[in-house]
């Protein structure tokens, strides 16, 4: 199935966007939780796996504000682990198995390495309620809910982390 590219919220054609309307616009989500729960299915603090290849020195230095930081914002107690590599794995999947909090799983440009492509799939089989947000080139949607932003920014960050706590205003 493919990403959607029409705003999450429904909007009247020629009215001015609001708050909701435009975080929206910055996110596309999939799968039938989006449609049954639409924005805000973060009601706790979750545990934000982010998953990122090490930029190349072309790149530069990259520091926009995470998803898991801009979640912080909003529900205090966020907790975040870092993969940057398979290497960074082993003890990450042990991690997952703790239920008490929800799991959001960030990747970026997941359909570019295969690396995070597998240690995706082994996290969905291990927590397949895990909410997946692609900052980057969006791929096959998977999880309980695929959201893609398209980019890698701050706004884009905080669009998404206001979309899935239902804090769009």
């Amino acid at each position: 199935p493919a990403v959607p590219t029409a705003p999450a919220t429904p909007t009247t054609p020629g009215a001015p966007a609001g708050p909701t309307e435009e975080a929206a616009r910055a996110t596309g989500a999939t799968g039938e939780a989006a449609e049954a729960a639409g924005p805000g299915v973060l009601t706790r603090a979750p545990l934000v796996v982010s998953m990122t290849a090490r930029p190349s020195q072309a790149v530069g230095r990259v520091t926009p504000l995470t998803l898991g930081q801009a979640l912080a914002e909003i529900l205090p107690g966020t907790t975040t682990a870092e993969v940057n590599d398979e290497e960074d794995a082993p003890g990450l999947l042990a991690t997952l198995g703790d239920t008490g909090r929800p799991l959001v799983i960030a990747v970026h440009d997941a359909v570019r390495h295969a690396w995070m492509r597998r240690l995706l799939e082994e996290a969905l089989r291990a927590r397949p309620d895990a909410v997946v947000v692609e900052t980057g080139v969006p791929g096959t949607p998977a999880g309980r809910l695929y959201l893609a932003t398209h980019g890698n920014s701050t706004a884009s960050a905080r669009a998404a982390a206001r979309w899935l706590a239902g804090r769009s205003q």
